[in-house]
């Protein structure tokens, strides 16, 4: 029964989402103080995490397993980075382990639910993320200022990610947009702090790194944020260190190693699929391309051409914005244009990466909002949601529709995930274009 309610909630959600994004809504925009706005948006995005997490406490399986593991694993003082049981389980810099040990102290003394504690932080983080959306928004020129807090607060896949998942992206994303709101008033080291924050907490914003270095107009400037984005995971290894000797090397191994899982996204997920259609009788020509071994070749050397791309993304938008403007050498790139390039570079990642989380779908969102871009968001909201809602959707009607196979049921979800890595390769072309052609931000009516 609760698995069906998870399902209507997200549904509800998306409906809510559709409504608020509407042209005709956008344009009227919300009435009253800004103050009211604002209030309204993070109570909204409070109630609509906190009730899946209170009623759908279990989370994701694996996810909330790997959470209690790596939380007891320290508390009893094994290194989480040697220990067999814990291999694969935390990709991450040792920041959040501390946040898992608590909650794993207080759901073992104390009786509380443990999936319901580790919930918590990602949907606090959440919510101030609303909270921060909104009231830059209300600041910035944007035709839907008074309408962006209320789309992300009601956002479902925002909240899929962290109030049915449990997974805690929101809390990078919250330091990594504050970094952004930083830099564009210039304080450099401050910005490359919170950077690091980001970057303790998950790997993954250590892609905003080149971008922020390239928009600094000096070079000083440039080696101070460096410094300051290096600083918190280098302290936060040190610190774990100190708590468990032992050498930083399988640390910095595994956090680099980290990649995804293979065969459910892009083009890994395109070659399971060729693969799959193989092994049938009408396509066994298929099978002297040995998709399976493609698969594992793309995995493994795709990481290269990834991130090589988005290296490339980021000189690309950064050359674009000192070609904007005379004086823009002088200066610091404002809030909108930082989330317009941020969001150019997760969504090149988006199109080429060869692993997969369901987390990554929500990179995306703040900074399409922040920087005024609707439209694209509406078509990959579209495709996000009807990948989401229909997979569990499948998960639940998987003995009436007589799927007995989970390989099987796995291969249908590869398939409906197809569409949202579409959108990704649209979306970060046509960025691509309007940052070579130093498109302004605001040009194109339907962003």
């Amino acid at each position: 029964m609760r698995s069906w309610f998870a399902l209507a909630w997200l549904v509800g959600l998306a409906f809510a989402w559709f409504w608020f994004a509407r042209p005709s809504q956008v344009l009227r925009a919300a009435k009253g103080s800004h103050r009211r706005v604002v209030v309204t948006c993070v109570g909204l995005a409070f109630v609509t995490r906190f009730v899946p997490v209170v009623l759908l406490p279990s989370g994701a399986a694996f996810d909330i397993a790997s959470y209690a593991i790596v939380g007891s694993l320290l508390r009893l003082g094994h290194d989480i980075y040697t220990a067999p049981l814990a291999e694969g389980r935390h990709p991450y810099f040792p920041f959040q382990l501390f946040i898992h040990a608590l909650a794993h102290r207080l759901a073992t003394e104390y009786g509380l639910p443990f999936p319901v504690l580790v919930k918590v932080t990602p949907v606090l983080a959440d919510v101030l993320l609303t909270l921060l959306i909104t009231r830059v928004s209300l600041r910035l020129p944007l035709a839907t200022g008074e309408t962006v807090g209320f789309l992300y607060a009601v956002h479902p896949v925002a909240i899929y990610v962290c109030a049915y998942h449990g997974q805690f992206d929101a809390e990078p994303l919250l330091a990594t947009m504050l970094a952004a709101l930083t830099i564009a008033t210039g304080r450099v080291f401050l910005a490359g702090l919170l950077l690091g924050v980001a970057i303790a907490l998950k790997p993954w914003p250590a892609l905003f790194v080149p971008l922020f270095i390239g928009c600094v107009p000096q070079w000083r400037q440039r080696g101070t944020l460096l410094i300051g984005s290096s600083l918190v995971p280098l302290a936060c290894v040190a610190l774990y260190r100190a708590m468990i000797p032992g050498s930083w090397v399988p640390v910095v191994a595994t956090v680099v190693s980290y990649g995804g899982v293979p065969g459910w996204w892009g083009v890994t997920a395109l070659l399971r699929l060729l693969f799959v259609v193989s092994q049938s009788q009408t396509f066994s020509f298929l099978a002297s391309m040995h998709p399976d071994r493609v698969l594992s070749e793309v995995f493994s050397n795709g990481r290269w051409v990834l991130l090589g791309a988005v290296l490339g993304a980021s000189m690309l938008a950064a050359s674009a914005w000192y070609r904007s403007d005379s004086s823009a050498r002088h200066r610091f790139p404002p809030i909108q244009w930082m989330a317009r390039a941020q969001s150019f570079l997760v969504v090149t990642f988006l199109a080429l990466a060869t692993g997969f989380g369901v987390q990554y779908l929500s990179w995306v969102i703040p900074f399409a909002l922040v920087s005024g871009q609707l439209h694209r968001l509406r078509v990959f909201t579209v495709t996000a949601v009807a990948f989401l809602a229909s997979a569990n959707a499948l998960g639940l009607l998987q003995e009436s529709l007589g799927l007995a196979d989970q390989l099987a049921l796995d291969d249908i979800v590869r398939a409906l995930g197809l569409p949202v890595w579409a959108v990704t390769i649209w979306w970060a072309w046509s960025l691509g274009r309007a940052f070579w052609h130093e498109r302004p931000i605001g040009r194109n009516a339907r962003d």
